[in-house]
């Protein structure tokens, strides 16, 4: 395949799935269909079967993108030589992400939708990578920014705080001004860890 077919084979995979997010957004999931799909993408029915065996394949597909991204925002966490301004950056960086993604965060935290994918067997369901964070609250221990912590146990807390937190507040628009709840959850990482 020509470089010139593999990008337009990556866009037309990115349309269709922008176009389920949205019509999972405002319709539901169980109420859009295939055909709405391919009619707001612009695309044949055939085409959307080239790329995705079925509409839960999308779902999982956007799934899969999401739980990558957060991975990738995590793994960005300077383990080296650490300070209390990374862990700042990283929530910062989560925020940001969850802004520009809000319709996603909202589908997937639908309860059918996770109904639905808790029901199908089979399907690899990537999971967060907390590896970075436990380096970090090893070096940090190891260097006196905080006090020495269990990493495994530290790294998971710190996320369940910072995932739930954010994610109450962008589906919940409580407070309406996100950036109250991003400085308190600073806040709250740091009287945890120090």
């Amino acid at each position: 395949m020509s470089n010139k077919q593999s990008n337009k084979s990556r866009e037309t995979k990115k349309n269709i799935t922008e176009c389920s997010i949205k019509l999972f957004f405002e319709k539901g999931f169980t109420k859009t269909t295939v055909r709405e799909i391919v009619e707001a993408a612009g695309v044949a029915h055939g085409t959307f079967y080239l790329y995705f065996e079925s509409k839960d394949q999308v779902l999982y597909r956007v799934l899969e993108k999401t739980i990558n991204s957060i991975n990738s925002i995590l793994d960005s966490l300077p383990t080296e030589n650490p300070i209390f301004d990374d862990l700042d950056k990283i929530i910062d960086s989560i925020v940001e992400y969850m802004e520009k993604n809000q319709k996603s965060i909202a589908i997937l935290h639908n309860n059918k939708i996770i109904e639905i994918m808790d029901n199908n067997e089979g399907v690899n369901v990537v999971e967060f990578s907390l590896d970075s964070i436990e380096e970090w609250i090893i070096n940090a221990g190891n260097k006196g920014v905080i006090s020495k912590k269990d990493p495994s146990l530290y790294s998971k807390i710190i996320f369940k705080i910072t995932h739930e937190i954010l994610e109450e507040a962008f589906l919940f628009s409580y407070p309406e001004n996100i950036e109250i709840i991003q400085n308190e959850v600073k806040k709250i990482i740091r009287n945890i860890l120090l």
